[in-house]
């Protein structure tokens, strides 16, 4: 039924092995999974850029998750047409031909074995923020990034979700830890997080997380420059100064200001989510250690 609605239930059963090619690397799926979630719980993310931050998380309304299936795959995307939120978002701007019509959102697509099972399914990111341009993206597959954690995948509610112990448990085509990525340990993705993301942290303790003097982003400081503001702890942005004249051409009079970037309260650091150990959801002592870091 799955392959024909391209719906399936949440945390419903999945199918066989589906091994994807993507960004220069390969890595095995289970047929069932939404395209988005399979990706980013491996590793690897469907988004360019500042995406990774700003994007839908699979509401299928930001565009940015748009990919191609090669032409060469023998496995599949279901549903195999673009579904009425697909199309309506691909035709709007930026997208355009001749790149759009080859599109589909990987938010909204579900990966399909081959008839005879299994299979390869080839996907291509063109380049631009909203993988719109006719060029290919060359970002390298170890610029991944992922922001919220398990959060990532609370709205997939169409696809089958696997346990983390089956992603864990999953390699290259050949299976068992022998292939897999370093972001495939370190992404925690699972449909148990829908439920409770506190209780699933706590039972795995942080599990595949490097230690902090080990930690490729923040080099042992436990902190990374904020992605909101980029470092800077403010914006710069234009007001109207009220109660002057007009100029002789009719504009009004404007001027910059600082703002104070809100998610950083203008250290221009936070959290190294990598590295992070302690509990996710406990906002209180997240803020305790954040004041205990330098500015």
């Amino acid at each position: 039924l799955a392959a024909v609605t391209g719906a399936a239930p949440a945390g419903g059963s999945m199918g066989g092995s589906v091994r994807v090619l993507f960004r220069g690397r390969e890595v095995t799926v289970r047929a069932g999974e939404t395209l988005r979630s399979a990706l980013l719980r491996r590793g690897l993310t469907p988004h360019n850029g500042r995406a990774k931050l700003i994007n839908c998380r699979g509401l299928g309304t930001c565009g940015t998750c748009a990919v191609e299936i090669g032409a060469q795959s023998t496995a599949a995307v279901t549903p195999s047409e673009r579904t009425t939120v697909e199309d309506a978002r691909l035709r709007l701007p930026p997208h355009r031909p001749p790149v759009a019509p080859r599109l589909r959102l990987a938010c909204q697509c579900l990966v399909e074995e081959a008839a005879e099972g299994g299979g390869e399914l080839q996907v291509l990111k063109h380049a631009g923020f909203w993988g719109s341009e006719e060029s290919m993206s060359e970002e390298d597959a170890n610029e991944f990034a992922i922001y919220f954690g398990d959060l990532e995948y609370v709205l997939d509610t169409r696809g089958a979700n696997p346990t983390v112990n089956e992603v864990s448990d999953e390699g290259g085509a050949a299976g068992g830890s022998e292939g897999r990525s370093e972001g495939e340990d370190r992404v925690l993705g699972s449909a148990a997080s829908r439920a409770s993301g506190q209780e699933l942290f706590r039972k795995l303790g942080g599990r595949g997380r490097p230690a902090p003097s080990d930690c490729p982003d923040c080099s042992g400081s436990e902190m990374v420059p904020c992605p909101t503001c980029e470092g800077r702890g403010l914006y710069q942005c234009d007001y109207r100064v009220p109660d002057m004249p007009r100029m002789p051409d009719g504009s009004q009079m404007t001027g910059r200001m600082s703002v104070q970037c809100k998610s950083c309260h203008g250290r221009g650091t936070v959290i190294c989510r990598t590295c992070f150990t302690g509990d996710p959801y406990d906002v209180e002592a997240i803020r305790a250690k954040m004041r205990s870091k330098p500015d």
